[in-house]
């Protein structure tokens, strides 16, 4: 058996929407991208949302529309994917890697504190596999010091702190519908604000500044034509018809998805208790809903006879195809350019070090599962000391 990564989950109902767009004669941004738009907004309860091309380009908006001074520092994690700091290296500002909770992936609201300095303009915690950072300290914080809160939730989808939805604690979050995530347009993100004049501005930003875009104009009267000004130097960053048509259509299967995730992760939970000497899941704070995006295990390397690198490359070749997340990123050359040294994150390092993710989507049959779970505990004992 081959187990993949990922495998995405669509059905009937995603192949019609595309072809309603196809067939409509519409393909950018249109009714479909404001009708997605509206409708995540009232799956989440509040707020406006802005469909972008992806998450990366939802935390370039809201950092854009922030207008911070060049220079600026913004804290965030270094366990995450790169586009995160890049959203803040293309405005231009200067992303400070903050440490993580020792056996979390998730930022340290101690090691932010001592990170804070006279710079420091915002906060971007990650939320990383779907487990939430602790948003009351790091809300605290910020209110605190006057700093913007800027959430990363492109793993969060479904995830709640207390009971309130990631991406509502400050300025606004940046969701992601990428391939592998809990639901997907392909590529697509949303930026989801509290406030309409903010979501108005940031329209602007992600369709070059324009304050009337080609499907406003196609719907004027024939006859009268409006020429478009332009507001402020905004991107090519609008989401499209073809993303929202199957956005909307994966928005109301999402709930029943994350159940499966749910479902999947407890039979992890229970699969790979008997190796629990040898590897460890990680577990949301009883605070948090999770949205169940990874299922990572913490190998405990003092139990093993092999790398984490070794144990992982043997798990792949005998048909799991297991991944890794993330690879700090201050560890990458550009930004080790930039004067960020190994060792200057500790536990973000050494969770690097020890951490696997095991395949969870929700199309995964039980003897996938099953399969995972076998192969999984079978090599950990052979490795095991």
């Amino acid at each position: 058996m081959q187990v993949p990564f990922h495998r995405p989950w669509l059905t009937h109902n995603e192949e019609e929407a595309v072809l309603r767009v196809l067939r409509s004669g519409w393909l950018t941004t249109g009714a479909e991208t404001q009708a997605f738009e509206e409708e995540f907004a009232a799956w989440q309860g509040s707020g406006e949302a802005v469909g972008t091309l992806s998450c990366t380009t939802a935390l370039e908006i809201l950092l854009a529309s922030l207008q911070l001074p060049p220079g600026s520092e913004v804290i965030t994690s270094s366990l995450t994917f790169a586009s995160t700091a890049h959203a803040i290296v293309h405005q231009g500002l200067v992303p400070v890697f903050a440490d993580v909770l020792p056996g979390t992936l998730l930022l340290d609201p101690a090691s932010v504190a001592q990170k804070i300095g006279p710079r420091t303009r915002a906060l971007l915690p990650v939320h990383v596999g779907g487990h939430a950072c602790n948003m009351e300290a790091l809300g605290e914080l910020a209110a605190d010091r006057q700093l913007y809160l800027v959430e990363d939730c492109a793993h969060a989808l479904e995830a709640r702190w207390q009971g309130q939805p990631l991406g509502s604690f400050g300025y606004g979050g940046a969701f992601s519908f990428y391939a592998n995530k809990n639901m997907t347009t392909g590529e697509g993100g949303m930026a989801w604000v509290q406030d309409p004049a903010l979501a108005a501005r940031l329209r602007l930003w992600r369709n070059h500044g324009l304050d009337y875009d080609s499907y406003a104009r196609d719907r004027r009267p024939e006859g009268h034509y409006q020429q478009y000004d332009i507001l402020l130097p905004g991107y090519k960053y609008a989401m499209f018809d073809l993303q929202a048509a199957l956005g909307r259509v994966q928005l109301r299967r999402v709930t029943h998805m994350h159940h499966r995730r749910q479902l999947l992760a407890a039979r992890y939970q229970a699969g790979l208790a008997p190796i629990a000497t040898l590897a460890q899941p990680l577990l949301p704070d009883p605070r948090c809903q999770s949205a169940w995006h990874l299922f990572v295990l913490r190998l405990n390397s003092e139990a093993l006879t092999a790398s984490r690198d070794q144990i992982v490359a043997a798990i792949r070749q005998a048909g799991v195809g297991l991944s890794i997340h993330f690879k700090p990123v201050h560890r990458f050359s550009y930004y080790q350019q930039l004067g960020w040294l190994p060792g200057d994150v500790p536990q973000a390092e050494a969770m690097h070090a020890s951490v696997c993710s095991l395949p969870l989507f929700p199309a995964m049959t039980e003897a996938e599962q099953d399969f995972v779970i076998q192969t999984v505990t079978r090599i950990l004992k052979q490795y095991a000391r």
